[in-house]
């Protein structure tokens, strides 16, 4: 909330985040106007249900967080981009990352018909993008 509400005051003209459907559109996809920095572009997509970032673009996501945690001391995403960094996780070790709540199931689930362990794939199903790449030219 604090970032759309932050978004909605900078970018909208709006008094706080709306909590009407038309407004909160307009918020959410304020990333798309040309005239919002990078990082806070990752900052909100980082917000959205569905948004991933690969291992690979990892460190961009804590750049963006850092910067935006400094412009915005007030915000925990300096802290946020401390943590992913103390987790030390890289393109190896990552496929994608998430960071709300209410996108799927990360992990495994039983198949009782292969009687085998199903892991989940976010970067290959039709309902997650990835952050930076919706970003790229």
């Amino acid at each position: 909330m604090y970032i759309w509400n932050d978004i909605a005051k900078r970018y909208c003209g709006l008094d706080g985040f709306p909590f009407d459907d038309r407004g909160q559109k307009k918020v959410w996809n304020a990333w798309q106007l040309g005239n919002m920095p990078k990082h806070e572009k990752i900052v909100l997509l980082s917000t959205m249900d569905f948004a991933t970032a690969s291992g690979k673009d990892i460190e961009a996501v804590c750049a963006a967080f850092e910067q935006y945690g400094q412009e915005h001391p007030n915000s925990s995403l300096a802290e946020q981009a401390s943590l992913l960094r103390a987790a030390g996780l890289g393109a190896e070790d990552l496929a994608a990352w998430n960071q709300t709540s209410v996108s799927e199931f990360w992990g495994s689930s039983w198949d009782e018909e292969k009687d085998d362990t199903v892991w989940y794939d976010a970067a290959n199903d039709d309902k997650h993008f990835d952050i930076c790449s919706e970003l790229a030219p």
